[in-house]
């Protein structure tokens, strides 16, 4: 078996210190703006003497006690046997995995959680760091804890909703970066880029591949869909946290966070929404370019095909085989003839069958994807009805010409309301 140990994280930081003196009945001596599992701390202890001892070692060995008055008693030694193995393992509700002949300090049980996930660690670290339990239950016993403590303390679950903690953390971001928030600072931004360039290939680990595999398995495994945003609890979360801050389900919809975000916009850009602002468009070009090889989402292949799916406006439209074709408008009285001529395999009407024409249009760049395509013909043909032609009939025309040129034969059918036919060919 693989060995692979997962240790619970500790932040050694000025929460877990005032537990440790308040369990132990000390007294602090002076303050410390920045902590540290190494960090010597100074101290009375209960019996009134004064002592020091590392942070780690007060929270995890000895305690706030000092070694004079008040002695360590020895700690008993551990046996890593399978008595204590099955003990620790009742206690989490874990069901062992497979059988150890050997059992020592570092060996690594396999064994299923309670929650049902198989897991693997080490025998230390199912005793010390955690139990038998899978990393998800983990973090959420801690998630609950913390939030528990800072209830507690604060008054609220998160300390982030304090007000007093938010100015407090502005302040000590003014102090060391000159910005209110640590990612507003240029340095800040450049060091994260570099490190998720290192690690991922790229600046932001949203745009790996692994990286967006592994959130969706984990948004599975936690909230049984792959987006957060998907699951009813996560949005009723959200909405009563906007409700209880801004007055209304959606932070947006509250006058000051508009007036906010214009004012950063108008500081920043010099516009009040980010789509005036011609960095932030090129910007989100680029982005575009590099994730889906086009300008705009809308663009590529998979995404339209994705769209085209999901939409409403298509229709189903059953071939002679049995198959569903999705297809839109007047396109149906175009199959109802062309499938009398023509095999299934012959027309193409899916976005990945038919050719991608790239047009301009007011000087834009737009693409244009057939309504059907006969390949062995080389024959394209767009189906409109009476009312969408003359709505749109340059957009139609600028389509047609650009296939022209490329050297497609380009129709044009027109159907009225009573299926009714013009042919157009350009």
């Amino acid at each position: 078996m693989s060995e692979k140990t997962t240790r619970v994280k500790r932040t050694f930081d000025k929460f877990l210190l005032d537990e440790c003196l308040s369990r132990d009945g000390a007294i602090l001596i002076g303050e410390y703006n920045e902590l540290r599992y190494g960090t010597i701390i100074k101290f009375i202890c209960k019996c009134g003497c004064e002592s020091e001892k590392k942070f780690s070692n007060i929270s995890d060995k000895g305690g706030a006690i000092c070694n004079i008055s008040c002695p360590q008693k020895k700690k008993p030694m551990i046996v890593y046997d399978s008595k204590l193995l099955s003990e620790v393992l009742t206690k989490d509700s874990a069901t062992l995995k497979g059988t150890y002949d050997k059992l020592s300090i570092d060996t690594s049980i396999n064994y299923i959680c309670i929650c049902g996930n198989e897991h693997t660690k080490s025998f230390r670290s199912i005793l010390k760091w955690g139990g038998a339990l899978c990393k998800v239950c983990c973090s959420k016993i801690q998630n609950e804890k913390a939030k528990n403590t800072f209830i507690e303390k604060y008054g609220v679950s998160n300390p982030n909703q304090n007000k007093d903690i938010r100015e407090k953390t502005k302040q000590t971001n003014i102090t060391k970066y000159g910005t209110e928030h640590a990612f507003q600072n240029k340095t800040v931004k450049d060091k994260i880029k570099e490190t998720n360039l290192e690690r991922y290939g790229c600046e932001n680990p949203t745009q790996n591949k692994d990286v967006r595999e592994k959130t969706k398995k984990t948004n599975l495994i936690k909230y049984g869909v792959e987006n957060t945003s998907q699951n009813a609890e996560v949005r009723d979360k959200i909405a009563k946290t906007n409700l209880e801050r801004y007055g209304s389900e959606c932070s947006l919809n509250n006058k000051e966070v508009q007036d906010k975000i214009k004012n950063t916009m108008m500081i920043r850009y010099g516009v009040e929404h980010n789509f005036q602002a011609g960095e932030l468009r090129d910007k989100r070009k680029e982005t575009f370019l590099a994730k889906y090889g086009v300008e705009h989402p809308a663009q590529n292949l998979e995404i339209q095909a994705k769209t085209e799916r999901n939409s409403k406006k298509f229709k189903e439209y059953k071939m002679p085989s049995g198959i569903i074709k999705k297809v839109q408008g007047y396109e149906p009285f175009a199959l109802d003839e062309l499938v009398k001529s023509y095999t299934e395999e012959q027309l193409k009407t899916d976005r990945n069958d038919v050719p991608r024409v790239e047009y301009m249009m007011e000087e834009k760049k737009h693409f244009y994807f057939p309504d059907i395509f006969i390949p062995h013909e080389n024959r394209i043909i767009e189906v409109k009805s009476t009312w969408t032609f003359n709505k749109k009939n340059d957009i139609t025309m600028a389509k047609a010409k650009t296939c022209k040129e490329k050297g497609y034969c380009f129709e044009l059918w027109i159907y009225d309301g009573k299926g009714g036919k013009q042919i157009i060919s350009v």
